[in-house]
């Protein structure tokens, strides 16, 4: 099965790329504001005690989608369905897929993560 089939037919890994994009959008949106604005919004706080938690969930969630994907692969290999070829062709290199989509979203929004929080500590320290 090809990367692309497994991306859409694997539940993990939407959730994956749907909780990263909504913490890109949230803080694309908080890095975009200007000073004032940003001052002014109360939400600023409480997004920035969420978001390390939401992004710190990412690989975990990919972490999950591969136990998940080697329990299924080691039981099709059970039951015979497969050989060892293509477990350790396929089976194995599905399994590891979320992983790596968990991993390959995680870092960008560590970054954006590290940007918002050097810029509320900037605007915090000029409101003084």
């Amino acid at each position: 099965m090809s990367a692309s089939m497994i991306i859409i037919n694997n539940p993990i890994v939407w959730f994956i790329l749907l909780l990263a994009t909504g913490c890109f959008v949230v803080m694309l949106h908080f890095l975009t504001l200007s000073r004032n604005q940003t001052m002014s919004t109360p939400q600023l706080s409480s997004w920035m005690a969420i978001l390390p938690t939401l992004l710190a969930a990412i690989p975990l969630l990919g972490l999950l989608g591969t136990v998940m994907g080697l329990l299924d692969t080691f039981a099709q290999l059970s039951e015979g369905t497969l050989d060892m070829t293509q477990l350790l062709s396929g089976g194995i290199a599905d399994a590891l897929l979320t992983t790596q989509v968990g991993l390959v979203t995680v870092v960008p929004g560590l970054i954006m993560l590290g940007l918002l929080k050097k810029r509320a500590r900037y605007w915090s320290q000029y409101a003084q």
